[in-house]
């Protein structure tokens, strides 16, 4: 019993303590309104609610070329909360320059995050979740060490 209580609570508690810092100028996937998208971060620090924000890419045509290839919109920012942000191992600071110098002469429309994206710590928490309630490992709906009432 304990046991599970422990492996619930620490596979939601480290992925969110190992998951990288957002640094400028690296490609993440957030969550859009028609599924996944990539952006450029834009900021390294989080403002206080823990909000990144980030330069949409343009979408690739097709899918077989890299998104890392196609320039970001100027002219939208992606708020985006950090844990519903998932990390590629590319980097582009000169975009972000780019962007943020075109900001400081155009104010850019603000656009909102739907959800997490696949790879960031709030899904695959949410990911263990489901996962632990599909493989039977719970109490049948009370929780671990609760005794039934008669």
């Amino acid at each position: 019993m304990r046991f599970t209580i422990v492996f619930l609570l620490s596979s939601l508690l480290v992925p969110a303590l190992a998951s990288e810092p957002n640094r400028y100028g690296n490609l993440a996937r957030y969550k859009g309104p028609d599924g996944d998208r990539y952006g450029v971060v834009l900021g390294s620090k989080p403002d206080k609610e823990g909000n990144h924000y980030l330069a949409p890419l343009v979408p690739p045509p097709a899918q077989r070329q890299k998104f890392t290839t196609f320039p970001a919109y100027k002219d939208q920012v992606v708020k985006a909360h950090g844990a519903d942000i998932s990390h590629t191992r590319y980097t582009k600071p000169a975009m972000a320059n780019d962007v943020n110098n075109h900001h400081r002469q155009s104010p850019p429309s603000l656009l909102h995050a739907k959800g997490a994206a696949k790879g960031s710590p709030t899904y695959n928490a949410a990911e263990t979740l489901a996962n632990f309630h599909k493989s039977g490992q719970h109490s049948g709906g009370r929780w671990p060490g609760s005794r039934r009432r008669r």
